[in-house]
């Protein structure tokens, strides 16, 4: 008996990313009934509570920055007060994705990267900023690009749905303890032509794509909102915990199921070990963390 084809992991994998799509969407949802409450439900490390978007700058200065940050709150480790962002005048921080980008000529290519909050202590006291990374080659190396085969549309679509990999996390400051970080925006840079040491000849746009999950702090500010609104947000929440739930156990039956198949030669777990196809990496966390099978 010939073992299954291999293939069938990406299936599930697709599957299993499309739930996580799901679970995002949860996410939001408790998000949201926060939001209204104005209180946090749950116990988080770091919290963005409001603002962070990004704006139109207010300063000459920064006239020709490609991504502008406005002001913000943010709780951290469970603070009572959210904490003010950017306290600046004008409340804004401008930032050149490009400028990490390397000395190289790059041209007709994409690159990615994400904004993060950043929270820390230094003796006790809480620091916080907004930092920008690109997405980067395995070891944190060169930007990883991307030509551009597909359109502009299409690479914003990856990157709403995660289908990017992850921005690795800025690296904290040294002297930092207790360091917290939230990916707030992503980004796609759309390069016709970048040099470094030419900046007159760039034509890049920075497309940023909001992954801002804004949590309790100030509520709905209009009374009708916070009368009505609010307590189907805190009935809708659950419901939509309990049918992602249920999706879940229905997704864990079937990969436990392909798991347990009698025609894995010699068995699943040696299979996967000497196989030339390479399991997937959402498949294979999913079976770590959901069903305990280390592969």
């Amino acid at each position: 008996m010939s073992s299954p084809n291999p293939y069938t992991a990406y299936i599930l994998d697709s599957v299993i990313r499309s739930l996580d799509r799901v679970a995002t969407m949860v996410d939001t949802s408790l998000a949201i009934e926060e939001y209204g409450l104005g209180a946090p439900l749950e116990e988080r490390d770091l919290d963005l509570c409001y603002g962070l978007a990004t704006v139109e700058t207010r300063s000459a200065i920064n006239a020709n920055a490609e991504l502008i940050i406005g002001a913000g709150l943010a709780r951290y480790l469970n603070d009572e007060v959210p904490n003010k962002i950017h306290t600046s005048s004008p409340p804004e921080q401008a930032f050149n994705p490009t400028s990490l980008l390397g000395s190289t000529v790059i041209q007709n290519a994409y690159a990615f990267g994400g904004v993060f909050l950043r929270a820390w202590k230094n003796m006790g006291v809480s620091s916080f900023d907004v930092q920008v990374e690109v997405l980067r080659g395995s070891g944190g190396g060169n930007p990883l690009l991307m030509f551009k085969d597909v359109s502009q549309s299409e690479a914003i679509s990856w990157i709403s749905q995660n289908i990017i990999g992850q921005t690795t996390v800025p690296a904290p400051p040294g002297w930092a303890t207790e360091y917290k970080t939230v990916e707030i925006i992503k980004f796609l840079i759309d390069i016709d032509y970048f040099d470094a040491n030419n900046s007159s000849k760039n034509r890049i746009n920075v497309i940023p794509v909001d992954k801002r999950k804004p949590r309790g702090a100030l509520g709905f500010a209009e009374e009708a909102l916070g009368a009505f609104l609010v307590p189907a947000l805190i009935q809708s929440a659950p419901i939509n915990q309990e049918q992602y739930n249920q999706v879940n156990e229905s997704i864990k039956v079937m990969v436990d199921q392909w798991v347990q198949l009698d025609s894995w030669e010699p068995n699943f777990l040696s299979y996967w070990q000497t196989s030339i196809v390479e399991m997937p990496s959402r498949l294979r966390e999913y079976l770590e963390t959901e069903l305990g099978y280390v592969v």
